[in-house]
This record gives structure tokens, sequence and C-alpha cells, in this order.
């Protein structure tokens, strides 16, 4: 309940790391091509971290966990 509660209190604290962690790994190659299969397959396995798994593939972190999140999704409603 406390960390709940500290949470909500500091949102700017929270904001701020997020957005240092995301500019860390911002640069990204080729920012607008369309995602692969096989690269789909490397982000949906987790067998590297996405911090290293960003410079194998050109993306941003924040675009890898985007990917994931989009594919889950669109999996979770395909299959309800």
């Amino acid at each position: 309940m406390k960390k709940i509660r500290w949470r909500l209190r500091n949102t700017e604290g929270r904001n701020s790391q997020r957005k240092r962690y995301y500019n860390k790994y911002r640069e990204a190659r080729n920012s607008r091509r369309k995602w692969k299969k096989v690269e789909d397959r490397a982000v949906l396995l987790r067998e590297v971290p996405d911090n290293i798994l960003h410079v194998f593939l050109g993306r941003s972190v924040q675009a890898i966990q985007t990917r994931r999140s989009n594919i889950l999704n669109h999996a979770l409603r395909f299959f309800n």
C-alpha cells in the first residue's frame, strides 16, 4: 500500500527516469522500415535484453517494447 501511494505522489520522478532510459537508447538507424518475421521472433523470445537487442535490430528500445506489446495484444484479441 505504501509503494502505491509513493508511486502516485512521485510520478514526475518516474517519468524523468523513463525519459533518461529511453533517451539513452533512442537512436535508431532505420526507424521507418517494416518489421520482419525474424525481428518479431527475436523480440518475442526475449533471449537478449532489449538494450542489447536494439543494437542488432537497429531500432530503439521503445520501438522494441511497443512492438512486443502490439503483437501480444493482437494475439490475445485473436484467441479470445
